[in-house]
């Protein structure tokens, strides 16, 4: 049986540009949070007095069929504070504590970014089945667990913000792992 290499051949052609595209947040992407971005009443039996719900999503953007069981997909984020399920408990906070808890509220408005630019990126390097909309529904959220472990290391490196040389440490450690994010690579 003879192959006809011009369909693997128009195939790669344009999967080429598609998989070697950089992740789509950028710098621009990421709002400067403010006190007006805590909504929520105050938990009362809440551990910390300052909390942001960090929300990231997906959706499907491109679909390319290799065969009829193999695909290569293009999976876009969008990340954002969830202004409703965050809260920031004026009264506990000293005025002299409110900028530097909002810079490390910041940070993890920023891991989320940095979250979903690497979803973006490990998602759109599978060959997925038929059932790409089940596989990439398991894989994201598989992805949004595992990596959201940094959020943790944050506020234990950080003390919640308390750790004040540890946070400046932090505040460039992650902008440089959110432009490694975005970066189209070398």
């Amino acid at each position: 049986m003879k192959i006809n290499p011009l369909p693997l051949l128009l195939s790669m052609l344009f999967l080429t540009p598609f998989l070697a595209s950089s992740q789509h947040l950028r710098p621009h992407d990421i709002p400067k949070v403010t006190l007006a971005d805590f909504k929520a009443s105050v938990k009362p039996n809440a551990p910390y007095p300052v909390y942001i719900n960090v929300r990231i999503y997906y959706r499907i953007d491109s679909v390319v069929k290799l065969s009829d069981l193999a695909y290569k997909l293009k999976v876009i984020t969008k990340v954002e504070q969830n202004t409703g399920g965050s809260f920031f408990d004026q009264v506990k906070v000293p005025r002299k504590e409110v900028d530097a808890l909002l810079n490390h509220e910041q940070g993890h408005l920023l891991i989320g970014f940095i979250i979903g630019n690497k979803i973006e990126k490990l998602m759109s390097e599978f060959i997925y089945t038929a059932d790409f909309q089940g596989e990439v529904r398991y894989k994201f959220q598989e992805y949004e667990r595992r990596l959201s472990e940094l959020h943790n290391e944050y506020d234990t490196a950080t003390n919640h913000s308390t750790y004040k040389d540890a946070q400046k440490e932090w505040d460039k450690k992650l902008k440089l792992m959110f432009e490694q994010t975005w970066q189209p690579e070398k």
